[in-house]
């Protein structure tokens, strides 16, 4: 969800047969309808109007426009919400094996982010122990399958590594 507090004004939403006392709103199915304010006809053709987009989910919205007399026009998916969108990105953190997954997805902010696996990083001796915020292990620490909401910028997870125990046979002399 967007929490950029944001009133965009429309200044040229085009149709026909625009009636004065007309309504416009925004309609997105599983979300809140947004009622626009200021509206005012000022052609049968154009609508001007300021819509508060702070807290609406991104992405596409189906604009409604309802005469005075009750006639209903839609654009399906006339307006798109877009808000910044974040990263998150894995960093295999000392590996010397194969690559660090990629999460190509967009993350807004609250969204969430649901950890990746290992992928194919290794490192010698070592055990691959999670994902962390801070590369020294200081931050967050996540297991894949993990999840948490997106924050206000881009997220890098560190793979942390554990020393593996090997086996010293101490009778053995050279």
């Amino acid at each position: 969800f967007g929490t950029e507090p944001e009133v965009v004004s429309i200044t040229d939403l085009h149709g026909g047969y625009f009636m004065p006392g007309a309504t416009v709103k925004l309609v997105c199915t599983g979300y809140s309808d947004i009622e626009a304010a200021n509206v005012i006809v000022t052609s049968p053709m154009q609508i001007t109007c300021d819509i508060d987009l702070t807290g609406v989910m991104y992405g596409a919205w189906d604009v409604v426009v309802i005469n005075s007399d009750g006639d209903v026009a839609v654009l399906p998916g006339g307006f798109t919400v877009n808000w910044n969108a974040f990263a998150v990105t894995y960093n295999g953190n000392g590996s010397n094996a194969g690559a660090a997954p990629v999460d190509s997805n967009p993350y807004y902010q609250n969204e969430t982010v649901t950890v990746m696996e290992q992928g194919g990083i290794g490192r010698a001796a070592c055990t691959f122990n999670g994902w962390n915020t801070a590369a020294d292990g200081s931050g967050t620490n996540y297991n894949p399958g993990d999840s948490f909401p997106m924050g206000t910028s881009s997220v890098t997870l560190y793979a942390q590594w554990t020393a593996s125990n090997l086996l010293v046979n101490p009778g053995y002399e050279t």
